[in-house]
Formats: C-alpha cells, structure tokens, sequence
C-alpha cells in the first residue's frame, strides 16, 4: 500500500526582500544593480539563464517618456517636422522633461 503525502505540503516560499542573502542566487549571480535616472539604484533579476552563444542583455534604462517621439513620428510614421513640432507645441505629443541643471531627462511631476 502506498502512502500518500499530504497534498497542501509544498516547498518553502522565499520573499524577493530574501533573495540577495541567499547563497545560491548570489553563486548564479542572480541579482544585478539596476540605475534609472529620478529613482534609486535597485536590485534586479539577472537574465533567466545564461549561454555563451547568447550574450546578456544591455543593462540600459528605460525610456523617458516621450523619449523617442519624434524619432517615431518622423521616422516610423513619415511625419512632417513641423506637424510633429505643431503637434508639440498643442500638448498632443510629449517630449522628455529636462533638468535646468543637468540638462539630462527626468522623470515628470
């Protein structure tokens, strides 16, 4: 006769605040430092699994908002400059904020 076990006994659950102190995620370099202009460095997954013949994702942050419209507009949709300049100026399309001091994007608000 076999015995069965019971059905509600599982694994263990780990919580993400636990994943950088567990020795096994830091042995497969599970975690990567992450920098987003307007927010904190944080940490991150890693890539899923690793392959020499697939190289690793570039560790780049995200767009602005707004970071790429005109390049969309004008390239990818064959907009006219100055539609796109119009459409700008009337709130209908977004560019990035600039910081006044660095001149760099920033996040809005």
């Amino acid at each position: 006769m076999h015995v069965l076990l019971d059905p509600w006994q599982h694994g263990f659950m780990q919580r993400a605040a636990e994943y950088e102190d567990d020795p096994q995620l830091r042995a497969r370099d599970f975690l990567r430092t992450f920098e987003q202009p307007g927010l904190e460095p944080m940490a991150i997954e890693h890539t899923p699994f690793r392959s020499e013949l697939i190289p690793a994702p570039a560790n780049s942050p995200a767009p602005e908002p707004g970071q790429h419209t005109r390049e969309i507009c004008t390239g990818l949709l064959g907009m006219d400059r100055d539609d796109v300049d119009r459409l700008l100026a009337s709130g209908v399309l977004e560019e990035p904020v600039h910081s006044r001091d660095t001149g760099q994007p920033a996040l809005p608000g």
